[in-house]
């Protein structure tokens, strides 16, 4: 099984230490893990999102919810 984490554009460099921080210690602990951390094209991020079994979302702001319409 593969943990695919897409994160990009943090609001601040402190955030953005903070999850290169956790990925680094999760991929440590286990194999499988990718961390995408730009933008992705839209035909790969199609690609990405087809593949998946699960897609999770947690954003402290989300206004009209266009990324889980996506996933879908």
């Amino acid at each position: 099984m593969q943990l695919v984490l897409c994160a990009g554009a943090p609001d601040t460099p402190e955030i953005a230490d903070e999850v290169a921080g956790a990925v680094a210690r999760l991929q440590e602990r286990r194999s499988g893990v990718i961390w995408i951390e730009q933008m992705l094209p839209r035909r790969e991020l199609v690609a990405v999102l087809d593949a998946c079994t699960a897609f999770v979302c947690p954003s402290v702001y989300e206004p009209l919810g266009i990324v889980n319409l996506e996933a879908m």
